[in-house]
């Protein structure tokens, strides 16, 4: 299965917004980011998937939010909490 043109156009439309463009900047991303992508990519009904990890005494906890663009391709953001 892959994005369709159209989704891909969503996609780049998405990366133009304030929200992925403060994802995009390397700044902290936070649980209210994290939310706000979610909203964005249900919208567009974009695919994605989110990965929580507990934090252990090596890893902080961290979410993790997968853009899958088609079968070879997905994005991934880690969002340190």
């Amino acid at each position: 299965m892959s994005i369709s043109k159209s989704n891909l156009d969503c996609l780049t439309a998405l990366y133009a917004t304030s929200t992925f463009q403060r994802i995009l900047s390397g700044g902290p991303l936070d649980r209210e980011l994290l939310l706000a992508a979610q909203v964005a990519l249900i919208n567009a009904r974009i695919p994605f998937d989110v990965v929580y990890t507990e934090p252990t005494g090596r890893v902080p906890a961290n979410a993790q939010l997968v853009i899958n663009v088609n079968p070879n391709l997905r994005i991934t953001f880690i969002f340190f909490l």
